[in-house]
């Protein structure tokens, strides 16, 4: 977990934010909007990230 205020300078696959502020929707990877309609909570993020409950 890294925890930073310039987001779209993280390297990775997924990043999970509120908000596309400060570089979230930049981000090179998947940013998933935690608190939209599609992701709501963490279990509907878990659910998309773990589908078989892995």
């Amino acid at each position: 977990m890294i925890i930073t205020h310039c987001k779209n300078l993280c390297k990775g696959d997924v990043l999970i934010d509120d908000r596309g502020k400060n570089g979230a929707s930049e981000f090179e990877g998947e940013w998933i909007q935690f608190g939209s309609d599609r992701f709501p909570d963490w279990k509907s993020i878990l659910g998309y990230l773990l589908p078989n409950g892995d």
